[in-house]
């Protein structure tokens, strides 16, 4: 007979209430080790993927009664290939193998022009950008040498704005591995050209695994808080925003992420914004001011795939 069978019946009872707080101590703990996962980009040397970006954007500005509303529609495929894979992270070439957009001015010419440019970027292990090469094409199709539109254009397009643009597509993973309920941060910052800086600061949650197509993925869910930064000044420009303020709400969206193939598959983004802004004249009007409003509707879809994939319809006005 075992030692515990000798045991009086109370001391029984006693060690059997231990044994299965141990066991449910062990349980738990083994459970919470076991829900934690590695998300991380898998790349290798010569594969190659597509990431097609879909940007809806609805402004509507102007006086109270007045109000003019202008849709815009961006839809820009990229093709990347992986040229190298080091210890120190990643060198990837894009190609911009497609632009659709509905708009017929000025940003809707600036963004055709991105068709074809071929891009070298670095990134480090945990996908910040280090370096980009090649944009020197770009800034020559646009003529950022010209004397009127050049500052403008360089303001939009300079290696601060590529390098941001970028690593919201791929640094969105966490550091560290998480389980269900595990919290993150991201920074974004988006220039708009001489209007300033748009930063969005990102709280992004892992919420677990769901199944998509009978396929399980990992899901983010991420939020966020917006704040405007206005232009440093610029006499160069006829007006300039000297003030500025944003208020947001519904910023939201998830990330969908196959961990077995290391890859997005899917990414949803919206955001409603109301900016307030306070616009100069420039010289010799500088003294010159006035208030302005516009309010945005943004709605973003980004899909990652193998294969190149078809392309949306859009409608030009």
């Amino acid at each position: 007979m075992s030692a515990i069978k000798r045991l009086p019946g109370k001391n029984n009872a006693w060690l059997l209430a231990l044994g299965l707080v141990i066991v449910a101590g062990l349980g738990e703990t083994g459970t919470v080790w076991a829900q934690q996962v590695t998300l991380a980009w898998k790349l290798r040397p010569g594969e190659v993927f597509y990431y097609l970006v879909d940007t809806d954007v609805t402004t509507t500005a102007g006086p109270a009664g007045a109000e003019n509303t202008v849709r815009t529609r961006l839809v820009m495929l990229h093709r990347y290939e992986v040229v190298q894979r080091t210890n120190e992270g990643f060198v990837l070439e894009q190609t911009v193998e497609e632009v659709l957009t509905n708009d017929q001015g000025l940003l809707g010419n600036l963004y055709n022009q991105f068709r074809g440019l071929k891009l070298k970027i670095t990134f480090d292990p945990s996908f910040r950008v280090r370096k980009i090469e090649g944009q020197e094409e770009l800034y020559k199709r646009l003529g950022a040498d010209d004397p009127v539109t050049g500052k403008f254009v360089a303001e939009m397009v300079s290696e601060n704005a590529l390098r941001q643009q970028i690593q919201s597509e791929f640094n969105f993973l966490p550091d560290k591995p998480v389980q269900p309920g595990d919290k993150w941060q991201r920074q974004i910052s988006f220039a708009v050209g001489p209007m300033g800086t748009l930063t969005l600061d990102q709280t992004l949650t892992y919420q677990g695994t769901t199944t998509v197509g009978g396929k399980v993925l990992d899901r983010i869910e991420t939020s966020a808080r917006a704040t405007f930064t206005p232009p440093k000044p610029n006499d160069d420009f006829p007006v300039r925003i000297t003030k500025g303020e944003v208020q947001a709400d519904q910023l939201k969206g998830t990330y969908l992420f196959d961990r077995e193939a290391g890859r997005l598959v899917s990414a949803q983004w919206e955001g409603r914004f109301k900016f307030k802004l306070t616009v100069s004249a420039g010289k010799p009007d500088a003294s010159k001011e006035f208030v302005m409003e516009l309010t945005q509707h943004q709605m973003n879809r980004s899909e990652v795939s193998s294969e190149r994939p078809r392309l949306p319809e859009i409608r030009k006005p």
